[in-house]
């Protein structure tokens, strides 16, 4: 688990480094896999994996969160406002509070 974000500083420890170069070396021989810069993100993420997708006092929050988001924020946000537009219920497996 990864700390405060404030507390981060874009840089892989010396173990995560060292894991890094090995797995380079392990996959494309030859190459030099001694890193020429780097640096490090951090994304938010739900505890299993998904979406927050849910209305709560008449607001609606889309939160495509899980690094994956980005990639179907726009799919996403296209079947929200057609669920809104629609008058639909939104998925339930994208509520804020989740069995």
């Amino acid at each position: 688990m990864i700390g405060d974000a404030e507390e981060q500083t874009g840089r892989l420890d010396e173990a995560g480094q060292a894991r890094m170069i090995d797995f380079v070396s392990d996959r494309i021989p030859g190459l030099v896999a001694e890193p020429y810069a780097e640096a490090t993100c951090l994304f938010t993420s739900t505890p299993d994996q998904d979406f927050i997708i849910d209305t709560a006092e008449d607001i609606t929050i889309v939160s495509a969160c899980s690094g994956h988001g980005a990639k179907l924020a726009p799919a996403t946000g296209e079947a929200v406002a057609a669920a809104l537009a629609e008058r639909t219920a939104l998925p339930e497996r994208f509520a804020f509070v989740r069995d």
